[in-house]
């Protein structure tokens, strides 16, 4: 929750990959976060973009 919470604060939009943890993280990152829940196979980059809205994060943008 706290790692949640402070994803949260860094990025204004986390898209969360569900690979099948439906009893694990993946409800508590959703919460925490307040993301989107995408489940693995419906994920592709077209899929990433749209949910995103394109976003980058500057750092990576540098590497």
């Amino acid at each position: 929750r706290d790692a949640g919470s402070r994803l949260r604060e860094a990025a204004d939009r986390t898209l969360v990959v569900d690979a099948g943890d439906r009893e694990g993280d993946v409800p508590t990152l959703v919460v925490s976060t307040g993301g989107e829940r995408v489940p693995l196979s419906a994920l592709s980059a077209e899929r990433v973009d749209r949910e995103l809205g394109g976003a980058t994060d500057e750092r990576s943008a540098e590497r």
